[in-house]
């Protein structure tokens, strides 16, 4: 038998080099970003959905680094009652959000709040071009072409608002700056070349 003493390494006692090797390990390893870094943000969604009258709402979505990349949502939507007022109170600094709800009420108004929109996905990857969408009036009359068009590029551009928020929260979680104070937190400590001791 034999005893071998080894250096071990809090994560401010290492290298530049070291430390981007920590930092790596923290991004990739099962300890690192927890599976579960969204959920916050997908309830946030629900709440914007059932205020925009998307029923039934299911996000799907991919990232943060590939072609393909995006989110779009399932669900089936109807105009809501005060959506305008709600989204001014619950999310009174965004601008987008709000911008969308009144996109979808000057439709719906033009139409006397008669468009249901069916929102399906299609294809194999996730972004809001990978939709369809079966829209018509409740009442069965003509819904023209611009009101159609108008009300998909509101939800596409609802959907890119969500991929926007998790895309913005990710690289947030897994920056530099952001793993470190993790690392440090948790008082994880490393060899000299910033492998996990």
């Amino acid at each position: 038998m034999r005893t071998i003493e080894l250096n071990v390494f809090n994560y401010e006692e290492l290298s530049d080099s070291a430390k981007a090797k920590a930092r790596d390990w923290y991004r990739q390893d099962d300890e690192g970003l927890h599976p579960d870094w969204d959920d916050f943000l997908q309830e946030d969604f629900k709440l914007i959905a059932n205020i925009f009258g998307i029923q039934n709402f299911n996000l799907m979505y991919s990232g943060f680094s590939c072609q393909g990349d995006g989110a779009c949502f399932t669900g089936e939507y109807t105009y809501q009652t005060n959506m305008l007022a709600r989204i001014k109170e619950e999310f009174p600094t965004s601008e987008t959000l709000y911008d969308i709800a009144q996109r979808l009420f000057e439709v719906q108004r033009r139409n006397f709040f008669c468009v249901r929109v069916n929102i399906k996905h299609s294809g194999r990857y996730y972004h809001k071009y990978m939709t369809d969408f079966c829209i018509e009036r409740d009442d069965g009359q003509y819904l023209a072409k611009e009101s159609e068009k108008e009300i998909i590029e509101a939800l596409r551009d609802l959907m890119g608002y969500f991929y926007n928020c998790l895309e913005t929260s990710y690289w947030e979680l897994v920056s530099d700056k952001s793993v470190e104070e993790s690392i440090i937190n948790n008082e994880y400590e490393f060899y000299e070349d910033g492998s996990k001791f």
